[in-house]
């Protein structure tokens, strides 16, 4: 569970991060909440999902101040507000301390109610004894440094300078291997990075991820970013997924949009039944002309479901059905 709000993208790649450091990780969704409410559709999302844990990420003294400046106030002795040094001394010491905010515990508990794993013989009864997944906790999750015979090289993830739209979309395809930065900026990329970039955060089979997706634990190494496993395949580790289910009408799904929900969304219709994908406005997806290579990775993905009778859907959270048309038949006149 993270804040929707304005910095939700920082959010969602720290909770990332956390996620890449633990065993099985990769499978974690990311469910955003606006003033404690969740989307309808990510909450029928978040009960197929069936969790094991309902966890709020818990924003930091140092979260809340970098986002709002002024938000961190403590009295003196004397009842009045420190200021100046004196706050500046107190506020030092407390950046790394844990913040419990209302209304992330509201939100979990709207998923915990329709999640059945939660539930026992009598249904008015619940398992739930953990709320925040914290910073370094081994004792209801395997850190991936336990794990034997653990990739240590290096991998493809969202880098820690990366913020914004793009950093979110590559730290949800790929994962995070650093702590990332609470600069909410979009990176600055090359038109080629873009457009390899796009190719592969549609899964296509022959896209290269750019080297500004590397990350290298010790110095710097060449590698080949198409065989280069992600911070994700890390922590899947000895893990075989397993689909159960008829597999043939099977639909994809593009999520088109910016918001913290289009985002959640697609990652949780991945989790779920495969194929999805989010398509954020630094993508292109705005823009008169489409990347080539959007097109391109639309057109492949929709022959590979329409070969076991299944079909691509295009949605939004954000966007009205006149926008949705509009990307569709540029997509279209892209290849797709």
């Amino acid at each position: 569970m993270i804040d929707g709000g304005p910095w939700w993208t920082y959010l969602a790649r720290r909770a990332l991060y956390r996620a890449s450091s633990i065993w099985g990780g990769a499978g974690f969704a990311i469910v955003p909440h606006h003033a404690g409410k969740v989307h309808p559709a990510l909450l029928r999302a978040c009960e197929i999902y069936d969790p094991d844990y309902v966890l709020a990420y818990r924003l930091t003294v140092a979260d809340l101040e970098h986002f709002s400046p002024g938000w961190f106030q403590i009295r003196g002795e004397d009842g009045k507000l420190l200021e100046g040094e004196e706050r500046q001394q107190m506020l030092d010491q407390a950046l790394e301390q844990p913040i419990a905010v209302a209304d992330d515990l509201t939100a979990r508990d709207e998923i915990a109610a329709v999640c059945s794993q939660y539930q026992s013989g009598d249904p008015t009864e619940w398992h739930d004894f953990l709320e925040f997944l914290e910073e370094d906790d081994t004792s209801n999750f395997t850190p991936i440094t336990d794990i034997p015979d653990l990739w240590t090289g290096s991998v493809l993830a969202c880098p820690a300078e990366w913020g914004g739209l793009l950093g979110t979309a590559v730290a949800s395809h790929a994962g995070v291997s650093a702590p990332p930065t609470r600069d909410r900026d979009e990176p600055e990329v090359s038109d080629n990075d873009r457009t390899e970039l796009s190719s592969w955060l549609l899964g296509a089979d022959w896209a290269t991820p750019p080297h500004s997706v590397v990350w290298h634990p010790a110095a710097a190494t060449g590698v080949d970013t198409r065989t280069t496993p992600t911070a994700h395949d890390r922590s899947l580790a000895h893990l075989v997924p397993l689909t159960s289910g008829p597999q043939h009408r099977r639909t994809g799904l593009l999520v088109i949009g910016d918001s913290a929900d289009d985002f959640a969304l697609a990652r949780l219709w991945r989790l779920n039944f495969g194929d999805g994908y989010w398509l954020p406005s630094v993508l292109g997806t705005d823009q008169p002309t489409m990347l080539w290579t959007i097109g391109s990775a639309v057109d492949r993905l929709q022959r590979r479901l329409a070969r076991r009778s299944g079909h691509l859907a295009i949605t939004s959270s954000s966007l009205p059905a006149q926008d949705l048309e509009d990307v569709r038949n540029r997509m279209t006149s892209e290849g797709a």
